[in-house]
């Protein structure tokens, strides 16, 4: 009961709040006419246009008591498609009322309603955290969503992109940035989103100093692109990550590729990815790292299918001299596997995964490496020289090795505990510990194949 009354209390310190649905066809028509366009709804939620100034008609297009303009629907069976005659009024809301923008699609006979940008340079301009979008088909233009908190952000509120689908956007389906200030903040979820035909399907900037990005990620599929996700890190210090649960690339050439621009960026940053298939025509997951920020690397129950070119792979971890926390936990990666690092605190562990037609190269100069409960089928170990200076080895335990030969090319920094080598052949300064004689590992798959 005493926390009913903080609750009561805020909810009636908050404004009364107003649904305008749009039924005019052009993005912004004209003011005082017989319609209610979608910019005119903006700029009512933002309080840059009062309801003073609407026509009777346009006024009757709101619902509600009093208050701010907090709902903005737009209604398949009135308005299929809204055309864009120049770019949108950015969505910023109102800083005093700290009220939710919401822009809510209702699905027609022909299904959801489209936003349609031409060629035009952004379809949807947010610059606050308070938007929720739901239920909408952005097409063409080129960039679909451009995200930022620049004009209005309040903590702990995270932006929605929900049942979304943003196609054929020339540059970037969606696109998040945190731009160069002191303490930003640029927090989003996109959740049952579909990003298909751009050059980019969804583009993180982080330039941010000493702030936070947090890009949230579930359900989402990107189709058709040349880049799934490309995130383009120069920032400093401050908290940021990438979390992708259920996700799934086809017809992309790479399906995360993450640039440290900088090689004195300081920032820590997570990514993080849970069940996906990620296939991918050149390479499929690339991340860059530097040896004065911090990035780990979280994979677990993924797909991953790098290309069969000669550039093609499955996963490129880390730099020479780079800082890198990498694990990978059951997990399948069909093509070459490449790792390296250079801090004391860089670490791999690879457990219960299953590495096929590839290799695995590894080129840690210092930190740990920890591979167990893992199968290599015509994919080959390789150490490279820098990994003599490791002060511990790189221990495979309990691992099986089919055709897949282990050649070390370091002083020795490779051992094999209690594992089974299978038409494989080691170079002579790898220790061999216990090896086993038959194979006892089964092949399995993630169940269910969509778990909750």
């Amino acid at each position: 009961m005493r926390l009913a009354l903080p609750l009561v209390v805020l909810s009636a310190a908050l404004p009364a709040q107003i649904t305008a649905t749009i039924d005019d066809s052009r993005s912004h028509g004209v003011l005082g006419d017989a319609n209610l366009s979608l910019d005119e709804a903006i700029r009512l939620a933002n309080g840059s246009l009062t309801i003073a100034q609407l026509s009777p008609q346009e006024r009757a297009r709101l619902s509600g008591v009093s208050g701010v303009i907090a709902r903005i629907l737009i209604d398949a069976s009135v308005t299929p498609v809204i055309t864009l005659e120049q770019v949108l009024t950015d969505i910023i809301g109102q800083h005093h009322a700290h009220v939710h923008v919401e822009i809510e699609g209702v699905p027609g006979p022909a299904g959801l309603p489209v936003i349609d940008g031409g060629n035009h340079p952004i379809v949807l301009p947010s610059r606050t955290n308070h938007a929720h979008v739901r239920h909408l088909v952005l097409r063409g233009g080129l960039v679909g969503v451009d995200y930022d908190t620049t004009l209005h952000y309040h903590p702990s509120v995270v932006g929605e992109l929900v049942n979304v689908r943003v196609e054929n956007a020339r540059d970037v389906a969606v696109r998040v940035r945190n731009p160069r200030a002191n303490g930003s903040q640029s927090p989003i979820m996109l959740q049952g989103v579909l990003l298909r035909g751009s050059g980019v399907g969804l583009e993180i900037v982080d330039d941010s100093q000493f702030g936070n990005t947090e890009v949230y990620c579930e359900d989402l599929v990107v189709e058709d692109c040349d880049v799934g996700i490309a995130v383009a890190i120069d920032s400093a210090g401050g908290d940021h990550i990438l979390q992708l649960l259920r996700t799934a690339f086809h017809g992309v050439d790479a399906c995360i590729a993450v640039d440290r621009v900088s090689a004195t960026s300081t920032s820590r940053w997570r990514i993080r990815c849970v069940h996906g298939s990620y296939r991918a025509g050149d390479r499929a997951l690339e991340l860059d790292t530097t040896a004065t920020g911090t990035t780990t690397v979280e994979l677990h129950h993924l797909d991953v299918h790098g290309g069969i070119g000669p550039t093609g792979a499955a996963l490129i971890a880390g730099t020479q001299g780079g800082q890198l926390a990498l694990v990978a936990t059951e997990c399948t990666f069909t093509g070459p596997v490449h790792v390296a690092a250079g801090t004391s605190n860089s670490s791999l562990r690879l457990h219960n995964d299953r590495l096929e037609t590839g290799e695995l190269v590894l080129a840690l100069s210092a930190g740990t490496g920890d591979v167990q409960w893992t199968s290599f089928t015509a994919c080959g170990i390789e150490l490279d020289p820098v990994c003599t200076s490791l002060a511990a080895p790189i221990t495979f335990t309990e691992c099986e090795m089919v055709r897949s030969d282990v050649n070390d090319r370091s002083a020795g920094r490779s051992r094999l505990q209690s594992c089974f080598l299978g038409g494989s052949v080691i170079s002579s300064n790898v220790q061999n510990v216990q090896p086993q004689l038959t194979p006892w590992m089964g092949r399995a798959t993630v169940a269910p194949s969509d778990p909750p």
